[in-house]
């Protein structure tokens, strides 16, 4: 009986962490609608943040920057840059800053975005960029060519060397363990084999094979700070695939009908994000294997994409930014609490600004979910307790039926005995 009732107040803790552990208090940071933001990056410690647009429908691309965890912002300009920028990185502290201009150069900053240097990538279609966490190796894709390596930036000098050759190739994402020893690259033609893996620092590339069916196609991949966990979103089929032993194998473990377009994870894999082209974001903070979506944002359909960092280890929180197509940077604090059942994410039509500030919460969906699964618990409930109150009753009286008979057997024994005394 005892067991029963454990195995059951387990099972209601699960659901109660799948289903309402979380909520998740929204932000609006920063607007000049109508942007169109193609990547936002973040610093460790959630101060930096940076993104990019290869447009803004009126000019070209844009490069914004925050210092103070998006309370204000500035502008970033690249001497020579054309604006076409498809693809953004920074390490953990974003000290370096990497942007791939599309049809140009790829630009290179070692003073947290202060100057900038071309690295010798002339008129290249330069769609996805990565590198080790120190700068010192720098991974990129460019389209309808392959995946080329450089361990020794020197500017306009720079030497690089061809890992992959990818003809009709272009490139969706891109990410790197600390140490560079490995990457992956997702690649829109190559179906599903179109992850192409490293293990040996850009030596060379494989490619794996990630499952979906027609009309699907591979959107991001994200690693944590030793490459051991691997994340890759599968857009429109709304797929996500795990890796936990170093990119040797991919599960799936997450299945949704929106349509993903980039994924994160934490420095040490444990909490993951994946967020649509619908507005809604889905969180693990088991390394992968369950994942929770919350409300969608408005101000966040048709996302772009996240950051690659997330914040480390999940205590009591943990921070996401994201950029919409609909010209907002937004960042997300999500923390765990008690499940509480009142709706408090309410969206606004407000019109915004640069340095916003719209807060809202959103638990309501998962939080009414959680409280539909435990009303249908109760029954489940009783009927465990009482087929567990029957099952005592029968057995105490099978228990009862016995003292006689074990009395008699010993008076049998003890008289005996002492008659012949």
């Amino acid at each position: 009986m005892k067991i029963l009732l454990l195995l059951l107040l387990l099972t209601v803790i699960h659901i109660q962490h799948v289903l309402g552990a979380y909520t998740d208090t929204v932000t609006d940071l920063y607007t000049t609608a109508p942007q169109a933001w193609v990547d936002t990056i973040a610093s460790a410690d959630g101060q930096t943040i940076i993104s990019v647009t290869a447009y803004d429908m009126v000019t070209n691309g844009l490069i914004v920057k925050s210092t103070d965890g998006g309370d204000t912002w500035s502008t970033i300009s690249l001497s020579g840059g054309t604006g076409t920028y498809l693809d953004l990185w920074a390490s953990r502290d974003a000290s370096k800053i990497l942007i791939a201009d599309y049809g140009n150069d790829l630009y290179y900053s070692s003073d947290s975005g202060s100057s900038f240097v071309t690295l010798n990538l002339n008129s290249k279609n330069l769609e996805a960029v990565t590198a080790s966490d120190d700068g010192s190796t720098i991974f990129v894709a460019i389209g309808n060519d392959g995946i080329y390596k450089a361990t020794s930036v020197t500017g306009g000098t720079t030497s690089w060397t061809q890992a992959a050759a990818v003809a009709s190739s272009t490139w969706n994402g891109a990410c790197s363990s600390d140490n560079g020893v490995y990457s992956a690259f997702v690649e829109f033609n190559g179906g599903q084999s179109g992850l192409y893996f490293s293990s040996n620092s850009g030596v060379s590339y494989t490619t794996k094979t990630i499952p979906y069916t027609s009309g699907n196609y591979l959107q991001d991949v994200a690693c944590d700070s030793t490459g051991q966990y691997f994340a890759v979103a599968v857009y429109n089929a709304g797929l996500i695939y795990v890796s936990s032993d170093y990119g040797a194998t991919f599960t799936l473990q997450s299945s949704y009908t929106d349509r993903i377009n980039a994924i994160s994870i934490s420095s040490d894999g444990s909490f993951m994000a994946a967020m649509s082209m619908d507005g809604y974001v889905s969180i693990s903070d088991d390394y992968g294997v369950n994942w929770e979506q919350m409300a969608s944002y408005p101000n966040n359909a048709q996302v772009s994409t996240a950051c690659n960092y997330l914040g480390g280890k999940l205590d009591s929180s943990n921070t996401l930014f994201t950029a919409s197509d609909s010209g907002y940077i937004i960042k997300y604090v999500f923390s765990l609490l008690q499940p509480t059942y009142e709706p408090t994410y309410a969206p606004t039509d407000e019109t915004n600004s640069n340095n916003v500030g719209n807060d809202t919460s959103d638990d309501a969906g998962s939080n009414l979910l959680g409280l539909i699964a435990l009303i249908a618990l109760i029954p489940c409930c009783g009927f465990i307790y009482y087929l567990g109150f029957y099952r005592c009753k029968k057995d105490e009286k099978k228990e009862e039926s016995k003292v006689p008979e074990e009395k008699t057997a010993e008076m049998v024994e003890i008289v005996p005995s002492s008659n012949s005394v």
